[in-house]
Order: structure tokens, then sequence, then C-alpha cells
């Protein structure tokens, strides 16, 4: 693998992806050092997309919820990305906005990758670690997240 290899097309790729990166229990080091590259690749929600997710998750426009917002998330991952903001009482806090528009798409690419680890397995072609069952494992905590 290239330390430069770009997965930003499919998200649920990416997802994984970032999900085998952080599992250096499970995978030799020349993978995690391979899949590093994902850990911090994902472009960010426009804030009009953050306020529409806000507004329908809060009911009301942020300006009504948060004494401060802070539209530059710090942090952005596939499903979700992080703001600082304050309360109304004055207390900082970390929101996470979930990214709904790559909710359908990402399980589309995860039901894909499941057939065709599974479809390894059948074909008895192991890799060094047990695709199937992280697989079935992030599924479950995708789906739970909803």
């Amino acid at each position: 693998m290239s330390g430069t290899t770009s997965l930003s097309s499919h998200l649920a790729f990416n997802q994984v992806a970032q999900v085998f990166a952080s599992k250096a229990d499970l995978l030799p080091k020349a993978y995690i050092e391979s899949l590093a590259c994902v850990l911090d690749a994902c472009e960010p929600m426009e804030a009009h997309q953050v306020e529409q997710v806000l507004r329908t998750e809060l009911g009301a426009p942020h300006q009504a919820v948060f004494a401060e917002f802070d539209m530059v998330p710090i942090g952005s991952a596939t499903i979700a990305q992080v703001h600082r903001a304050m309360t109304m009482n004055g207390i900082r806090v970390a929101v996470k906005v979930q990214n709904v528009s790559n909710q359908k798409l990402m399980r589309a690419d995860l039901a894909n990758m499941l057939t065709v680890s599974k479809f390894l397995d059948r074909l008895h072609i192991l890799l060094p670690f047990d695709h199937t069952s992280i697989l079935l494992e992030y599924i479950a905590q995708v789906y739970f997240c909803d």
C-alpha cells in the first residue's frame, strides 16, 4: 500500500480503513503505517449542512441553543465532525454533528464490503486478521448510532 493512497471516493471504505488503522493489536505494523494516511483525510461538511443538521436535531437554530458555536470543526471523520461550542450558561462543550448525507452511501459500501469479505472466507483466502468479524462489529456500531 502506498502512503498516498486515496480512499475518499467511498466513505465506508475510508471509515473501515480508519478502523483497521487503529487495530495495531490485529494488523501487522506495515498495514497500520500504510493506513495511517486515512486518519485525517476527511473533508468537513459545509457550514450550511452543519446548520441544517443542528436545526433538525435541536429543533431550533444553533444560535437559540448555544451562546457560541464554531462552524469550523476541530475534527472531521466520515460519519461525523466535532465543533467547539458554549452553552447558554457558559459551559464549553464539544458538539458531534453527524453527516447524515453520507449514511446511505456508507451503508451500501459496508454491505458490499461484507459480501466480498464473506466471499473471501468461503474461498478460504486468509488475511492476517479476521476482516469479517471486524466488519460485522463495525456495522453493528454504525447501525446502533442511528
